[in-house]
């Protein structure tokens, strides 16, 4: 999308994606040093979804995994492998507490690909928004979004209730930001790709953000 909205040459994106890659390397062989070999399980797990994402003739882009794909890693993988590398161990519990994060990562992708329908129909590509048409994407995307804050808040309440002070909050800012209310109401298509982003990209901060302090007081609640 920067490329095509921004006017980002390929070879500008080229350079600075490896960049990104190289520096990520660096920072991944420091947390190697620090917290033991385990970690390059996790950087194993990155690399192969880097690899699906991109490589010829294996690319999840041109199929419906994308959505999957980045919220299992950028929200599922990344997740566990800070937790790992801060707390120095790793438990079950962590795969079901990912889930908001994992979802709302999701989700952007999802909001990405379907402002994206007719260019990638043209290109060949099969994305899930693709498959089932902007309006089934839309449905999906917008019960997505629902489905992570209550899924948010059952966790919440299940596993950190001393940090439910936090759930108010959360529905008050989803409710009250005029950018999400409008993505319940607009087309998520190439016209409106800047509220859509900006909608979802609003949705996720403030669900991961209330999440993280319902663990927070939760966790200083136990003290």
């Amino acid at each position: 999308a920067a490329m095509v909205y921004t006017e980002v040459t390929e070879r500008a994106a080229l350079v600075w994606g490896m960049l990104l890659l190289l520096g990520a390397a660096v920072c991944g062989g420091v947390l190697v040093r620090q917290c033991g070999t385990e970690m390059l399980l996790y950087g194993g797990v990155a690399a192969a979804a880097i690899g699906l994402y991109v490589l010829p003739r294996l690319s999840a882009s041109d199929l419906p995994l994308g959505e999957a794909l980045s919220g299992s890693a950028m929200g599922g993988a990344l997740t566990c492998a800070a937790f790992r590398a801060q707390s120095g161990y790793f438990t079950a519990e962590l795969l079901y507490l990912c889930i908001p994060c994992v979802v709302t990562v999701g989700c952007i992708m999802l909001a990405n690909n379907t402002s994206d329908i007719e260019k990638d129909r043209e290109g060949g590509r099969r994305t899930l928004p693709v498959c089932i048409g902007r309006r089934g994407a839309q449905i999906l995307l917008r019960g997505a979004i629902v489905a992570a804050a209550f899924g948010t808040a059952a966790i919440t309440l299940a596993r950190f209730p001393e940090g439910a002070a936090a759930l108010p909050v959360m529905a008050a800012s989803l409710m009250l930001d005029g950018r999400i209310r409008r993505l319940y109401c607009l087309p998520v298509d190439p016209e409106h790709r800047k509220n859509s982003m900006a909608a979802v990209l609003g949705a996720h901060s403030r669900i991961i953000c209330c999440y993280t302090a319902s663990v927070l007081l939760a966790a200083l609640g136990s003290k």
